[in-house]
């Protein structure tokens, strides 16, 4: 009874609080969570930047595999909270419960196949991923823990997820705040203090992500959650499983497509050297960071327009999309201009370590000693400092000149998904995160070498953009409204 009535208010407040209102509560939290998870990974690359150029360019190579492992989490994640959301919309719960439940099975089934498959294969896998011969041993380093921690990565996307379908934002902004925080305070202790180097990165991940997957855990099976999770709930049924994966295609696609946008890149850039595959990834890094803030909107906003759709309430969903693409796009410019202005400066920031390690290797060559550490020990050329900084400022701010056109793929991606509409939002979530990029990185790269491929984001962007305003203007001559259909 008390479940039920828990359904019944969550049900009257995701359909009849004023739309505007109940969007900002919902993607507030989301927008911080995502904010947190990019600032750790800025966090860790300037860690990891201590180790090194190589150990830095290890970073960008192994993204391409936490982004394969994200697309698996998200998929079944994003499937089953999606298609829940609905089916709570149209209150049928017990279907809600079959589908979240067979959807966390298969996320940890799922992780715990990445984990056996990636185990024996770390070296092999980072040659291929674009490693050089020089940044291989800090990425297989690194790889192996990211995959061991796989089951633990996946689940605990998948309950992020659900803890978002249900309404629960703040909650899921927790776990990931958590998490990261944990990860960002272990980082300096496991590769300094413990000389651990990029394995010492790699394990301050992985306890992070196990705080956050505890932590989801306690939420999902405390009163907060509309919907719990047991055992007795798993299903085998087709219409289950299918349901989950044709919802979640999308998500997989994004992060696959990412996972494979990487490898291209880091593959495009490994003829020029291991200080423009370090500055690249920091690029990167902080690319992902600005983008966050719209991602976390998203994510807000699927939760209201799901349960929405369900009930029928397509003028709700239409405000929540309106307000997102206007919020967003007041955050993009701010954050873009922000990082414009100040991208040498950043750029620098990722390399004042080398001037303490060049001091700590000419002391050593004074006193007479050699040795073998954890870190690049060699003095860094002031070569190849240049090369880093002008290389990561003209790539930075060519993409804050494109990120107030960001909003609207990402956005319109989200709203298709939620909405049920899974072929559109996958063919925008393919294009927006992949093929865009890796035609225009295999293109401009010909023409242009090295400034093609620093171009190859924000031709991508815009791309998309195009491609998203099509899908928009479509839905508002079909419906009247945004891309929303019955």
């Amino acid at each position: 009874m008390n479940q039920q009535n828990s359904r019944d208010r969550k049900f009257l407040q995701m359909t009849r609080t004023p739309i505007r209102g109940l969007t900002l509560r919902l993607a507030a939290p989301s927008v911080i969570g995502t904010l947190s998870v990019a600032a750790y990974g800025i966090a860790d690359a300037f860690f990891v930047s201590c180790l090194g150029t190589s150990a830095s360019g290890a970073v960008g190579v192994v993204s391409s595999v936490t982004a394969l492992i994200q697309a698996v989490g998200y998929t079944l994640g994003q499937g089953a909270s999606n298609t829940a959301a609905r089916l709570l919309g149209e209150q049928n719960s017990g279907e809600a419960k079959r589908t979240l439940t067979t959807g966390f099975a298969a996320s940890l089934l799922a992780g715990a196949a990445l984990a056996a498959i990636g185990w024996f294969w770390s070296e092999p896998l980072v040659l291929l991923l674009g490693a050089t011969g020089t940044i291989a041993p800090y990425a297989a380093a690194y790889v192996r823990i990211v995959l061991l921690s796989a089951p633990c990565m996946t689940a605990s996307f998948a309950m992020g997820c659900f803890l978002r379908g249900q309404g629960n934002t703040f909650h899921a902004m927790i776990g990931v705040t958590a998490g990261a925080a944990v990860s960002a305070a272990l980082n300096p202790l496991f590769i300094f203090t413990f000389g651990l180097g990029t394995t010492g990165a790699a394990l301050a991940l992985a306890m992070g992500q196990f705080v956050e997957f505890m932590l989801y855990a306690a939420f999902i099976n405390s009163r907060i959650s509309t919907i719990k999770l047991s055992p007795k709930y798993f299903s085998f049924s087709p219409r289950v499983i299918k349901n989950i994966f044709v919802t979640g295609m999308p998500s997989f696609y994004r992060q696959g497509a990412a996972s494979l946008s990487a490898v291209v890149m880091n593959r495009s850039l490994r003829p020029y050297g291991d200080a423009r595959i370090a500055a690249m990834s920091i690029v990167s890094r902080i690319y992902l960071l600005i983008s966050s803030g719209v991602t976390g909107f998203g994510l807000g906003m699927q939760p209201a327009c799901a349960y929405n759709f369900g009930a029928g309430k397509f003028d709700r969903i239409t405000g929540a999309y309106r307000f997102c693409k206007r919020a967003s796009a007041v955050y993009l410019t701010l954050v873009a201009a922000a990082a414009f202005v100040f991208a040498p400066r950043i750029m620098a920031a990722f390399r004042q370590e080398d001037q303490l390690i060049n001091e700590l290797s000419l002391a050593a060559e004074r006193r007479g000693i050699t040795m073998f550490c954890d870190f690049d020990f060699a003095p860094r050329g002031v070569e190849s400092n240049r090369e880093f900084i002008e290389t990561g400022t003209l790539a930075l701010r060519m993409i804050c000149g494109a990120a107030p056109f960001l909003a609207r793929p990402i956005l319109c991606t989200g709203l298709c998904e939620s909405t049920g509409r899974s072929a559109l939002a996958s063919a925008l979530t393919v294009c927006h995160s992949g093929l865009f990029f890796i035609i225009a990185v295999t293109l401009l790269s010909r023409m242009f070498g090295l400034r093609g491929i620093q171009m190859s984001t924000p031709v991508g962007i815009i791309l998309a953009f195009l491609m998203a305003v099509i899908v928009e203007k479509n839905g508002e001559r079909r419906t009247g409204t945004a891309p929303v259909r019955r």
